[in-house]
């Protein structure tokens, strides 16, 4: 195909600048051959990667003497070309050359994530009549939708009745004047349908996106996982709980502990009450705690919902009976962050009373954190508050509450989105530490520390209001930072950070300290529990989640997965009943026309050979490699069927001699991922490097984008230990590669895949 075509810079940024005339003249001949190519760009001149489900949007607008505003608009889906550069193209709708004069574009991008950014760039060009042209019409439609073919559609209707129209001329004026007649009734009936065309394309487009996202998501089942599926009735449609799960038991009279709350203070089953003419409630002030409640962020907004019911004898005199949703107390110093009051909503029946509030930035962490309710002595009758209380973050002071559900976060749940994580802490501390001393913990992980690594840290523990815990890698000299409290649970701090080549390089081996920082104010610490986990996500501290649940999609809705048990979790409860060390004898079932079972457990299994996975070890070390560089797989390890002592499924991949592509012996979803290493140099190193995968020998179908690292600098330098991860599918007899990508003319001084794992993935 020839085109004419044009290729500008876009560059990402946040400065409004003019827009770029591209001097480029597109001309009203150029039908289906005026192409705009376009490459994203950062400010630094890094191309602009666009990850799989990624669309740019392109604006053309010109001025319209007919169109709404002074201006007509063009509106494009570009083609992307090259998602590892950002190169992206649109081609022209014949219907714009019909205009004359200057066209003004503007770029967006839209991430899969629902992220999405106005480039800020933009571009000029002009459009001019051909002298071949000279008899056609100017430009009539002034708004065009990439996604519509409704004008096409009328378009095409016009030009068959002024075809037949011209056609009849010569027969006769009847013959015309029917032609007319029929046309126009075309058209009548077009412009009736143009709304309700509209409209099924809108839902049309609708259905196609959900189904492309569900088309993409096969194979990709999302993961919860649970010590409990007994979820209840709850709305899981909003968002999170981080207030207590509640019922009498965590009432008291006092703030910093539970003891038993004052005889006014009474169950009732789905909620408590404040009965004012108990008498203990006279002539005193009453007040009941919650005390342990979650630290909530600082600086951060939310909103705290309160079921509550006031009888009918109950005193209008609200502002006498406030409710502190979040109470800090620090050095006997109390900060009430909010406060709620009842009214005449919920006088005589139940209601919600509701407030959007913001935790100060510089509220201290203080030594305890509690919700009271309050009442002066003067107020009579009864005060009805549910257990169904929530406290949910949100963006906005603007947002709205959103339903109850209980805090998924703790007991008996403990809900999480990946599997638990191994805990690589020194195995010899015992805890719980009690301690008034500067370092507050010390010790020797189970393994070192890898360069580019993130770990996690977190500990429950409690400190004086002074006090904040800073962590080391090493005795108090190389640290990453301070532990920040976990919204939703009670004393627990976390702190997520990156172990650097250079803190590898000054000393730092497995080792992990932390302080009470200041030291001159230090006070009595008790960590009841630490646990430090790659990655750079929390998980709970608990030796296994009972069960998991698969769903198609990204849910916080427990509901939208199918629950099973965990492997973990039914080897763990045979273990307890059969040794699967040690010789035993057990009793079990003798009439096999029954499930065999071992002291009451199904022990029978059906033998299908599980699906293909391995783990390779280390490839060959490949020396100055360019882009586009195919990298060598070691040799295979082991595999499950090995491991687990199973029949499995052959490899569907045969891997040809030189280990670094392979072919695809059948239909197949795959799971790839493995650490490589990178060294890079000086001058011959460039500013990122990739790894892709592709499916063809000539690397031109990227199967997608899979890790990098890059720099927003000169050159990156020295070892980089990259992890890459994707899942995709092949069909039979594509190719499958793993490809290093750099900026073309820049090289690696070495690479080597560390280690690979390769599994089949099954529905």
């Amino acid at each position: 195909m020839v085109y004419k075509m044009n290729e500008s810079i876009i560059v990402i940024q946040a400065e409004a600048t003019k827009p770029n005339d591209t001097n480029v003249v597109f001309w009203s001949h150029d039908r289906g051959t005026a192409k705009l190519r376009m490459k994203l760009v950062r400010k630094n001149g890094i191309p602009q990667s666009l990850p799989e489900g990624t669309t740019v949007p392109i604006r053309l607008i010109f001025k319209s003497a007919t169109a709404e505003g002074g201006y007509g608009k063009h509106d494009y889906l570009a083609t992307i070309e090259d998602r590892v550069n950002g190169i992206v193209s649109i081609v022209l709708e014949d219907n714009i050359l019909g205009y004359v004069g200057k066209v003004e574009g503007s770029v967006y991008i839209d991430f899969p994530d629902d992220r999405s950014l106005d480039t800020a760039g933009r571009f000029t060009f002009d459009i001019k009549r051909s002298p071949i042209d000279d008899s056609t019409p100017e430009l009539e439609n002034y708004y065009f939708n990439g996604f519509s073919q409704t004008i096409d559609k009328i378009e095409k209707i016009l030009a068959d009745g002024k075809q037949e129209i011209e056609q009849k001329i010569a027969e006769s004026e009847t013959q015309i004047d029917a032609k007319l007649k029929d046309t126009n009734d075309k058209i009548t009936k077009a412009n009736q349908d143009v709304a309700t065309l509209n409209t099924n394309i809108d839902k049309a487009n609708d259905r196609i996106d959900q189904t492309n996202q569900q088309i993409s998501d096969l194979g990709k089942l999302k993961k919860m996982y649970s010590n409990s599926i007994d979820f209840g009735g709850h709305d899981y449609s909003g968002r999170p709980n981080l207030f207590l799960n509640l019922d009498f038991s965590k009432l008291s009279k006092n703030a910093s502990a539970i003891t038993e709350p004052p005889a006014y203070v009474k169950d009732g089953g789905s909620h408590f009450v404040l009965d004012f003419s108990d008498a203990s409630a006279n002539g005193v002030d009453r007040s009941v705690y919650i005390p342990a409640v979650g630290r909530l962020e600082k600086g951060a907004t939310y909103i705290a919902t309160v079921p509550i019911m006031s009888s009918d004898d109950f005193s209008t005199d609200y502002g006498a009976s406030p409710i502190y949703p979040y109470c800090v107390s620090a050095n006997n110093v109390v900060t009430r962050v909010t406060s709620l009051y009842p009214d005449n909503s919920c006088r005589g029946k139940w209601g919600f009373i509701k407030k959007t509030f913001t935790v100060p930035a510089n509220v201290s962490d203080g030594e305890f954190t509690y919700f009271q309710v309050y009442s002066t002595k003067g107020q009579v009758g009864k005060l009805y508050i549910g257990y169904d209380i929530k406290i949910e973050k949100v963006t906005s002071t603007s947002d709205t509450a959103t339903p109850y559900q209980p805090n998924l976060l703790v007991e008996p749940w403990s809900i999480g989105k990946v599997p638990l994580g191994d805990n690589i802490k020194d195995k010899g501390t015992v805890f719980p530490i009690k301690t008034r001393a500067y370092a507050v913990y010390s010790g020797a992980n189970t393994e070192p520390y890898i360069a580019g690594q993130k770990y996690t840290l977190t500990m429950k523990a409690t400190k004086p209001a002074t006090q904040t815990f800073n962590v080391f890698l090493d005795a108090g000299t190389i640290g990453v930072g301070s532990m920040t409290p976990v919204d939703g649970l009670t004393d627990v701090w976390q702190k997520t950070f990156t172990v650097s080549q250079a803190n590898i390089d000054a000393g730092v081996t497995n080792r992990l300290a932390i302080y009470q920082v200041p030291n001159s104010s230090v006070g009595a610490v008790q960590i009841d529990w630490l646990k430090i986990e790659k990655g750079d996500t929390r998980t709970p501290n608990i030796s296994q989640f009972k069960y998991f649940g698969e769903g198609l999609k990204d849910s916080n809705n427990p509901n939208d997965y199918s629950w099973d048990i965990t492997p973990e979790y039914t080897e763990k409860g045979l273990n307890d009943s059969v040794s699967l060390t040690e010789p035993q004898s057990v009793d079990g079932t003798k009439n096999f026309l029954e499930t065999p079972l071992v002291n009451g457990k199904n022990v029978l299994v059906e033998e299908k050979p599980l699906p293909y996975e391995a783990w390779h070890s280390t490839g060959t070390e490949q020396t100055g490699i360019s882009n586009k560089a195919r990298l060598i797989i070691g040799p295979v390890a082991t595999t499950i069927g090995a491991k687990l002592n199973r029949s499995m499924k052959e490899n569907p991949l045969t891997w040809n001699s030189g280990n670094w592509q392979a072919t695809a012996n059948r239909d197949c979803t795959l799971l790839v991922e493995g650490l490589v290493r990178y060294q890079f140099g000086g001058s011959t190193a460039g500013q990122y490097g990739y790894i892709t995968f592709y499916k063809d020998d000539a690397q031109t179908s990227s199967i997608g984008f899979a890790g990098g690292v890059g720099i927003n600098g000169t050159a990156l330098q020295w070892k980089q230990g990259l992890h890459f991860s994707r899942i995709f599918a092949l069909k039979k007899g594509e190719y499958f590669n793993i490809t290093f990508e750099t900026q073309d003319g820049k090289k690696l001084d070495f690479s080597q895949i560390n280690t690979l794992h390769i599994m089949e993935i099954e529905s």
